[in-house]
């Protein structure tokens, strides 16, 4: 927008938008491959993608950014919250909805980045957490496919994260 290109003339205006509107191309595409790289890499060293899940920190944050390579670590009173809730959902007898109203009555609160201060539990928020591996000391390897990485037939690799509950619990549930 900056360039004074006559988009009229087809030799010396059109021609230069194709060509910058292909290396804009290739440049976006280029990003999304060590991006996608970069987050294999994450995986492959045990630690998260993304905002990590509600019960763990980071221990350094403030100390390099969010994107840092420390290791999460629990948040104790959280990591009580998420171990009654998957309790309580192994049971069979609560659904999701129920066990976020237990864990709303009891007093727990989900604090996250649009709740810093924390808020009640949610239907929502109870079942992605319920099916989250990442409570089991796993982490999700992305596919590279574009595609979802919380799917069933997703990759799971090793954390470096100590588990909030251990997996008998989490089949279970």
């Amino acid at each position: 927008m900056q360039q004074p290109i006559d988009t009229t003339n087809p030799v010396s205006g059109k021609i230069v938008v194709a060509a910058m509107a292909a290396l804009a191309e290739i440049y976006l595409h280029n990003l999304s491959e060590e991006t996608s790289k970069g987050k294999r890499a994450r995986a492959a060293s045990g630690l998260y993608n993304g905002d990590l899940p509600y019960g763990y920190c980071n221990p350094e944050k403030g100390k390099g950014g969010e994107s840092n390579w420390a290791v999460p670590a629990i948040v104790p009173e959280a990591a009580r919250s998420i171990r009654r809730a998957f309790e309580l959902y192994a049971t069979g007898q609560y659904s999701d909805a129920r066990i976020a109203r237990v864990l709303n009555d009891e007093g727990y609160r989900i604090v996250s980045k649009w709740q810093p201060q924390g808020g009640p539990f949610g239907k929502d928020t109870l079942t992605a957490m319920l099916a989250n591996p990442f409570y089991v000391g796993w982490v999700v390897q992305p596919t590279g496919d574009g595609g979802s990485n919380r799917r069933d037939d997703a990759h799971l690799l090793r954390g470096r994260h100590e588990p909030i509950i251990d997996q008998a619990l989490f089949d279970q549930a």
